[in-house]
């Protein structure tokens, strides 16, 4: 593992509980994309508390989805609550945050 606790070879963590939520499958697909992109950041980036802080910009060019799709996949996210978020100021990162599941 590496000191930011995200193991080599370009693994990540994901909690095995969120393949059998049943509100994680009714998800669309950009939600799915979205919430598998800011676990990897998490491992990456978060405090210890699990926080970090990503742009929107910043997420189109980690996740390969349109901004207007991470407008829409953030919201489902945040509905189911998978997420916590808190918008930045104009062109800075927002907060963010992965809910456990329980």
């Amino acid at each position: 593992m590496n000191n930011k606790g995200e193991p080599e070879n370009n693994f990540f963590r994901v909690s095995h509980k969120v393949f059998d939520d049943e509100k994680f499958k009714q998800l669309n697909n950009s939600a799915k994309v979205l919430y598998f992109t800011l676990c990897k950041l998490r491992n990456r980036f978060a405090d210890e508390n699990g926080v970090f802080f990503r742009s929107d910009r910043t997420l189109v060019k980690d996740s390969g989805l349109g901004l207007s799709s991470i407008w829409r996949a953030r919201h489902e996210l945040l509905q189911n609550n998978f997420i916590k978020w808190k918008q930045g100021k104009s062109h800075i990162a927002c907060l963010y945050q992965i809910n456990d599941l329980n």
